[in-house]
């Protein structure tokens, strides 16, 4: 038994930050951010909206892609480092404004890895029969963690969900999440953290080296075990963190910058949310069509990372 993924979906907050805006913000200029990271614009949350209010809105969009109602979801697991309140999860608050009584709901946190991890437990519930299918959610409010003192890291990140539903594949569809890989490495910790005051900090020349590294690994090894070559893939989404991670990764794989997707010109790194809005708009777009091989690949802080292979 295998899941496949059968709808995807996105919100992004109404308000949009330039860097011109961040000038008036921050000691930092347009021409610094773009040289650096490829970031131009990023979304922020309203101060009247919700965390949990952003997933549920992706998720009811993930909903209509499936076509699928409610009731049938089973599990909803959200990703994200960025909750409304410390419990209740922000998974039960999802079920409660979706109106979904027969499901399970719980969080995960592993900060940009977040959705690779949720996906792999929502995977291996559908495959072992624990449901039919499943919500898996990342979303974030990253612009609450910003200093804007530091300009190492306050154009880097922006708001927003995306969703994923899961259902079983079918035997004689080959269209199915193949893999979901998974690792971590607590020993680079404070590499990258949010300090006693709830800002980001981070050695930025550390976590690139380890983040281009680690992906590249994850990929090259799953492709290896399933018998794939790098040609073989349609598409490589790796979490938006900045141009430069993207390229790099695309280079060490063999897979090459003109199969990757790039988002974090309009979105910056969005964390959790990173990887399912930049499926949702590789959809929607249509770059990923029915029988592509896709390859997808996160890290985030502790560190934690991952790659999944995926068959459309």
């Amino acid at each position: 038994m295998s899941s496949r993924i059968i709808g995807v979906g996105a919100y992004l907050p109404s308000a949009v930050v330039s860097n011109a805006d961040l000038e008036r913000l921050s000691d930092t200029t347009d021409a610094w951010i773009v040289g650096r990271t490829g970031i131009r614009t990023r979304h922020r949350i309203a101060e009247d909206e919700t965390v949990a209010e952003m997933a549920t809105a992706a998720a009811r969009d993930a909903l209509r892609s499936a076509d699928i109602a409610v009731d049938k979801i089973g599990m909803i697991v959200v990703a994200s480092v960025t909750p409304d309140t410390v419990f209740p999860s922000l998974a039960v608050r999802v079920q409660a404004m979706l109106g979904i009584r027969n499901a399970f709901a719980f969080d995960v946190r592993a900060a940009g890895a977040g959705f690779l991890y949720a996906l792999a437990v929502a995977d291996n519930a559908v495959k072992s029969g624990q449901t039919n299918a499943a919500l898996v959610i990342g979303t974030e409010a990253m612009s609450r963690l910003i200093d804007y003192a530091d300009r190492s890291t306050c154009a880097l990140f922006g708001d927003g969900a995306g969703a994923v539903v899961l259902g079983r594949a079918e035997d004689n569809d080959e269209s199915r999440v193949i893999a979901v890989d998974l690792y971590s490495d607590g020993r680079l910790h404070d590499a990258l953290y949010t300090d006693k005051d709830g800002h980001i900090k981070m050695n930025g020349k550390e976590v690139f080296s380890f983040a281009v590294d680690n992906m590249s690994s994850a990929v090259i090894n799953l492709l290896r075990r399933h018998g794939y070559e790098p040609s073989d893939v349609r598409l490589l989404i790796t979490r938006q963190s900045d141009e430069r991670t993207v390229k790099a990764v695309a280079a060490k794989t063999g897979i090459g910058a003109e199969k990757s997707v790039f988002t974090m010109h309009e979105y910056a790194d969005t964390l959790s949310a990173s990887i399912p809005l930049a499926l949702t708009k590789a959809i929607k777009n249509g770059k990923i069509t029915k029988g592509d091989l896709t390859v997808i690949t996160s890290m985030g802080s502790g560190f934690a990372w991952g790659a999944s292979l995926i068959r459309w």
